[in-house]
């Protein structure tokens, strides 16, 4: 049975779970962040120039990166799954450092990339475009979702969600409205991906993301409003939010 109370997280449907201020998952100085839930699972942190780990335990990528040149010199971290997940919620930490929709300027961060065995989904800040988006999921065919709100270079709590037909974006516990993508159907992904590995901060060749991440949360089932509330609830207080 789900929990269903503050400040413990849900747990029913919960597959992979990172949180690099647990030292079962994460030691400072070490290039492993390893799974809570499956103890076979680890990711790898990778990169030139880090990453480092702020005084908190939080995780920063990229703090060298030098202006916004799109650099395959970066940082980030990379998991292999041990067996396939159905990626139905993505969820986790984030403070950029800079604000995304003024400070990069034709340069297109990824926070994330999941791969499958046909198809891949990154999610990111894409800067202006014409429908004035702000956030989007990118697929193998182009845009698949995005939404226009502006978000701050503070910590926020990110959180994908797929609602039976795309993938609903949350911010802060907090449902956005969400917009198909210009190419208007999922771009050949319209139905659950089945995730074998992740990427976090970087979509293996260019756009690496800037910034702190923390608390990475994969169910294999769809979550509720009040699930993803809770969740964010959980941790908040850890973010100073």
């Amino acid at each position: 049975m789900a929990t269903n109370y503050s400040p413990k997280i849900v747990t029913d449907g919960l597959v992979l779970s990172l949180d690099a201020g647990d030292k079962n998952s994460f030691i400072s100085g070490s290039a492993t962040w390893s799974d809570l839930i499956d103890a076979g699972v680890n990711g790898t942190l990778s990169g030139s120039d880090g990453p480092t780990v702020d005084s908190n335990g939080h995780i920063r990528f990229n703090e060298n990166t030098s202006g916004n040149a799109a650099t395959i010199n970066s940082n980030y971290m990379d998991i292999s799954l041990s067996s396939q997940i159905s990626m139905y919620n993505i969820s986790f930490w984030h403070k950029p450092d800079a604000l995304y929709q003024d400070a990069y300027p034709g340069y297109y961060p990824t926070l994330f990339l999941f791969s499958s065995t046909t198809a891949n989904i990154s999610g990111g800040p894409w800067t202006g475009g014409a429908a004035n988006e702000t956030f989007h999921l990118w697929g193998p065919g182009g845009e698949m979702t995005y939404i226009k709100d502006d978000i701050s270079a503070d910590w926020h709590y990110f959180t994908w969600n797929w609602n039976g037909s795309i993938y609903d974006f949350y911010l802060d516990g907090e449902q956005k409205t969400t917009y198909n993508g210009t190419n208007g159907d999922g771009q050949g992904v319209n139905s659950i991906l089945s995730v074998t590995s992740f990427r976090l901060a970087n979509n293996k060749s260019t756009y690496s993301a800037r910034g702190y991440f923390d608390i990475i949360h994969i169910y294999n089932s769809q979550q509720t409003l009040t699930n993803i509330t809770q969740n964010f609830n959980a941790h908040r207080h850890r973010f100073g939010v």
